[in-house]
């Protein structure tokens, strides 16, 4: 293995969960400050291409890529969130709140459905027609 590239987050929080987009050359990665990075992986010595601002309500555990050019996010502040990253912007489309913080998203190869886990021990099922 060689190492490409060392990237360094400007709020200098450990970064805690990290995704590779399966259709375009993107990186995605989350901190313990509640921030979201999004590198492209051509040129990654230029800086991130987008970022979220810490929302306060601490880390985000969880990133994750879905069909469509869409980030799925989630963490402490209780909140499902899904960012558009076709502009490098990640801008909100819409969030969904939970009762405990978000532990793990993962989605469905279709991108139907959206997986997720919570510190509360629940485990669910959402819908993107649930989200908005």
């Amino acid at each position: 293995l060689q190492e490409l590239a060392t990237l360094c987050v400007s709020n200098e929080a450990p970064a805690l969960a990290t995704a590779i987009s399966p259709t375009s050359p993107l990186l995605a990665c989350s901190d313990r400050a509640g921030g979201v990075l999004l590198w492209d992986l051509r040129q990654l010595g230029r800086g991130p291409l987008g970022e979220t601002e810490s929302s306060g309500g601490g880390a985000v555990h969880s990133v994750r890529f879905v069909p469509g050019e869409l980030l799925v996010t989630g963490g402490d502040d209780r909140r499902l969130c899904v960012h558009e990253t076709r502009t490098a912007q990640l801008a909100l489309q819409c969030c969904a709140s939970v009762l405990s913080p978000l532990l793990c998203v993962d989605a469905a190869a279709d991108g139907a459905s959206t997986r997720l886990a919570t510190a509360g021990g629940s485990i669910g099922l959402v819908s993107d027609s649930n989200i908005g």
